[in-house]
C-alpha cells in the first residue's frame, strides 16, 4: 500500500512547466510517477497555483490561508 504525497504550490507549477513542453506522461514519468491524470489537473489550475506559489500548501479547497 503506498502512501498520499502533498506537493506545494512551486512543485506542481515545476511539473506543469515539463508537462507543457513535453507533454503529461512523459512529467509523469520524469517526477516520480505522479498521474498523468494529476498533471492534467494541475495544468487546469495554473493560475491559480502561479498565486499560491509563495505558501506552503496549494490546495486552495484545503488551505488555511486567505485567499489571494
Amino acid at each position: 500500500m503506498s502512501t498520499r504525497r502533498s506537493y506545494t504550490a512551486a512543485e506542481k507549477l515545476q511539473v506543469v512547466r515539463y508537462a507543457e513542453a513535453h507533454g503529461n506522461c512523459a512529467a509523469g514519468r520524469e517526477f516520480d510517477g505522479i498521474s498523468d491524470a494529476n498533471v492534467r489537473l494541475w495544468r487546469r489550475q495554473k493560475a491559480t497555483l502561479a498565486a499560491l506559489a509563495t505558501l506552503e500548501k496549494s490546495n486552495p479547497v484545503y488551505n488555511t490561508h486567505p485567499k489571494v
